[in-house]
């Protein structure tokens, strides 16, 4: 009897050590997809956010009446990534530092894009002058534009740590 009850105290304690192993081996599959989601998730934010300078820069070329001239002149909280970023899908970032500062730099690539479409209005192939001020417009846009993808960068790497490399 002595021995069915050791055999049986060894098997327990083994089947104790499997289930211990396999819900260790789950908590970290769940945190390996919590992150790729995060990273994919950051990336098609960045993607909203790329065609919208996009359009910006096609201004140039198709003209303020375009639908991508229209497209560039929306307003940081009517753009994809503007919408994204009022989401609830984005509630597990809310706490973190870079999401709290992802709105300045997101609110200065809107204020300079428009500035720089504005500024298409004037003749701006005739005028070395207006050329020079919507690249400076364009260049102030893109510094911001590289502020933002940093923040969702770096808003990943808040969250998930080591797993994501910080």
């Amino acid at each position: 009897m002595k021995t069915m009850a050791t055999a049986s105290l060894a098997s327990v304690a083994e089947l104790e050590r499997a289930f211990t192993a396999f819900a260790e081996s789950a908590r970290q599959s769940l945190a390996r997809i919590d992150y790729v989601h995060d990273v994919s998730f950051t990336s098609l934010a960045k993607v909203d956010h790329f065609v919208f300078k996009q359009n910006a820069y096609l201004t140039l070329d198709l003209g303020i009446d375009s639908a991508e001239a229209q497209a560039a002149r929306e307003g940081e909280h009517d753009c994809r990534f503007g919408s994204w970023l009022a989401s609830p899908a984005t509630a597990s970032f809310a706490g973190l530092e870079a999401f709290r500062r992802i709105g300045e730099p997101h609110a200065m690539v809107h204020r300079k894009v428009a500035e720089a479409v504005s500024l298409m209005a004037q003749n701006w192939e005739a005028s070395p002058k207006v050329q020079d001020s919507i690249f400076a417009a364009f260049q102030q846009a893109e510094k911001a534009s590289d502020q933002v993808v940093d923040l969702l960068d770096r808003m990943v790497r808040e969250k998930h740590g080591a797993l994501a490399g910080a």
